[in-house]
Formats: C-alpha cells, sequence, structure tokens
C-alpha cells in the first residue's frame, strides 16, 4: 500500500466481495434513502467501484482518487445540501472500503501536484506510470478514467478522442472504453444541468404559487379591515 508514495492505505480491510455488499454497506453507513435525482448516481458508483476494488488486478492508485472526488463534485453539487453531499461521498467510500478522509487527502496532492504540469509531465508521474508499467493489466474502471477527464485540462488540454487515444496508446488502457466513459460523462453532465434547471423551475414557480396565494389573503383581509371600518364609522354617526 505504500505505492506511489502514499503513506498512509486508503483501502481498508472491509473491501465489499459483491455490488451487493456494497449497496447494503451504503445503506447501513447513509442511514436513509438517498433522493430520486442522486439514486442513479449512486447505484452508478457503487457497481462500477465495487467490481474494482474487489478485482485482484486493482492496485492504489491517486487517479482513481482524483476521478472518484470528481465524480463526486460533478454529479451532487447543486442538487443537495453540502453536508448531504458529503454524507453520500463519505457513505460510497465506506461502502467500498476506503477511507474517506484519505482518499480525499491523497486526490487533493495528486490534483495540487498535476495542476499547471504539461502533459509529459503528468504522463511521465509515477502514478500514471504505474498504469502504464502494467502493460495492459491494470484494473481500468470508470472512476479512473474521470480521473484522467480531470488531469487532461490541468495540462491545458481539451478532453475529445483524439486525447484519449493519445492517452490510451501512452498508458495501455482501451480507447474505446475510455471514449464511451466520456461520451456517458458528458450526456450524463448535460441531463443533470437540464434535471437542475428543471428543479429551479419547479421551485420559482412553486415559490410564485405561493407569493400569489399570500397577496390574496393579503387583499382579503385588507377588504375585510375597510368594511369593518366603514361599519364602524357608520355605527358611530348612528
Amino acid at each position: 500500500m505504500a505505492l506511489l508514495a502514499i503513506e498512509d492505505p486508503v483501502e481498508t480491510s472491509n473491501v465489499p466481495k459483491t455490488i451487493g455488499d456494497a449497496k447494503t454497506a451504503f445503506t447501513s453507513a447513509y442511514g436513509r434513502p438517498v433522493s430520486g435525482v442522486q439514486q442513479g448516481f449512486v447505484n452508478e458508483m457503487l457497481s462500477s467501484m465495487a467490481l474494482t476494488v474487489s478485482s485482484p488486478a486493482y492496485k492504489p492508485n491517486r487517479v482513481f482518487y482524483l476521478g472518484f472526488q470528481s465524480l463526486c463534485k460533478t454529479f451532487l453539487e447543486g442538487s443537495s445540501s453540502e453536508s448531504e453531499q458529503q454524507a453520500i461521498t463519505t457513505s460510497l467510500c465506506t461502502a467500498c472500503g476506503l477511507d474517506p478522509g484519505r482518499l480525499a487527502a491523497e486526490a487533493a496532492a495528486f490534483e495540487e501536484f498535476a495542476t499547471g504540469k504539461s502533459e509529459q509531465e503528468i504522463l511521465a508521474s509515477e502514478d500514471l506510470k504505474a498504469i502504464a508499467e502494467a502493460a495492459g493489466r491494470f484494473k481500468y474502471s470508470y472512476p479512473l478514467g474521470a480521473g484522467l477527464f480531470a488531469l487532461m485540462p490541468m495540462a491545458g488540454l481539451e478532453v475529445n478522442d483524439e486525447v484519449i487515444e493519445r492517452w490510451c496508446t501512452e498508458l495501455q488502457l482501451p480507447t474505446k472504453k475510455l471514449q464511451k466513459d466520456w461520451a456517458f460523462f458528458v450526456d450524463a453532465s448535460e441531463k443533470l444541468v437540464e434535471v437542475r434547471q428543471m428543479i429551479m423551475e419547479m421551485s420559482a414557480a412553486a415559490k410564485r404559487k405561493e407569493a400569489q396565494k399570500l397577496k390574496e389573503e393579503a387583499d382579503v383581509a385588507a377588504k375585510e379591515a375597510d368594511e369593518a371600518e366603514a361599519a364602524a364609522a357608520t355605527a358611530g354617526e348612528s
């Protein structure tokens, strides 16, 4: 576990054997139902990560940690409170046998290292060299791919099929799989934006409806007050 200068192991002894085990562990850690907006993301992450960390080919790598953090930030931010985002992220880690605090620290350290580096400097880093040196036997996963997608812009690159193919050749990773995951990521991100927009519009409509209701109630109350005042004035004149 000391691979890649990772001082404290991120992986724990509670690695799930199956996707079902991971889902059970997540439910236990989170302690309540996940909202509909987040459920699809949680299921996708649990499935992908459980299959990865339980594989004999899995090796600790900060690209994977960075990808996990990037995915959680992208798909949880804006759809819930900050405390709920953190609770889901922590529960996903716990369910997949990963220490959430150490994972976050390693991901942040790697992001700090990679920011502003050139493409060749990033590809030559120990973290990416470990992937290349596995000679095609490194366990690929969606979070690992997301880590690469997060690294490319740090090197001033636009993520596209050409860049993905170049990196996959260098790292000996499956090009088609990475390109497919990028297309999935883009599509899911766009759909999330649409869902968030719809939620904002529904919230705004509900607030307008509530404001209209309050205005109507205020108008009725004002009318009743005017009528009562007029009645009192008439009674006084009598």
